[in-house]
């Protein structure tokens, strides 16, 4: 950043930085040089936006998402896995028994995907 701005060129990029107080906070920052008549660097200015909560918000629905990703994965490869096993020369009641597996693994789907919703809506 520092020789970013020195060499007289703008820098934008997000950093953690510390309150008064000693809380962390994450900043995005836009940084350029102030130059006077010769283009010499007198000052530096700086336009800063607190983007905490939305960093915040990001990693939260990163984390639904690897942690749900299973749920979702694990009834679909059933389901594709049984809609397979059906393609196949099988007796009536061996497709009965799919298609009731085939409904527990379409359920199980369906929750997950519930949990998913319930997990990113906003509970203010």
């Amino acid at each position: 950043m520092w020789n970013t701005i020195k060499s007289g060129s703008s820098w934008k990029g997000e950093f953690l930085n510390k309150k008064k107080n000693g809380d962390l906070f994450w900043e995005e920052a836009i940084i350029s040089p102030v130059k006077d008549a010769n283009g010499n660097i007198k000052r530096f200015l700086s336009i800063k936006t607190d983007i905490t909560t939305r960093k915040a918000t990001i990693e939260k629905l990163r984390k639904i998402a690897w942690s749900q990703s299973h749920q979702v994965r694990g009834p679909l490869t059933d389901i594709l896995g049984i809609i397979n096993l059906m393609k196949m020369k099988i007796s009536s009641e061996e497709k009965n028994m799919l298609l009731s597996q085939l409904e527990i693994a379409a359920h199980g789907l369906d929750k997950a995907i519930h949990e998913i919703v319930d997990e990113t809506q906003d509970k203010n």
